[in-house]
């Protein structure tokens, strides 16, 4: 026995032309062309399993996409064009996810870079290096943070340690000197 009928997805000749221009741009992102595929599938009244096997993708994205577009479609603008294909394309990127929101602000973190840069004699201690445990602890001496980990100083300090350089860095001072 066949499971419920799929959502219905009716196109204006105008989204069938703009999800159509999608799919052929070239630099449309992959993402957004694939799923405008689907809605143009959707519109022609194929299942949902026909669909994930001619587009060569899971059925759960088909139904995800299909029922996403069926409830924001009818409050797509219809004014101006350009309005209408910005909304669209809107509606194909992915929804913002919740996350866990930032715990240092990118004012400490310059902060805590700065001292990172430090001489640790500057700061009374008795150490010719700073290392992730006594930055964590000047950091909250000093109240940049009120708690950071070692772990999290390493960790930060590794993301933002500068790329290396194109070339030898020796090489072209040898060719100032010359």
């Amino acid at each position: 026995m066949p499971g419920p009928l799929p959502r219905p997805v009716t196109l204006s000749r105008e989204q069938r032309s703009i999800l159509k221009s999608l799919v052929a741009r070239h630099t449309a992102p992959q993402h957004v062309a694939q799923r405008a595929k689907i809605i143009l599938s959707a519109d022609s009244e194929l299942g949902n399993m026909e669909i994930a096997r001619a587009l060569r993708t899971g059925i759960t994205g088909v139904k995800i996409w299909r029922k996403r577009w069926s409830m924001a479609s009818a409050s797509l603008p219809v004014d101006t064009e350009k309005g209408l294909e910005g909304a669209m394309i809107d509606l194909l990127q992915d929804r913002q996810r919740s996350g866990r929101p930032r715990i240092f602000t990118a004012q400490q973190l310059a902060t805590l870079m700065s001292l990172a840069c430090e001489n640790p004699k500057k700061s009374d201690r008795p150490i010719s290096h700073w290392t992730h445990g006594e930055l964590a602890e000047e950091a909250m001496k000093r109240k940049i943070v009120n708690g950071i980990s070692p772990a999290t100083v390493g960790r930060f300090l590794k993301r933002s340690r500068p790329q290396a350089a194109q070339e030898s860095l020796l090489a072209q001072s040898r060719q100032r000197q010359s």
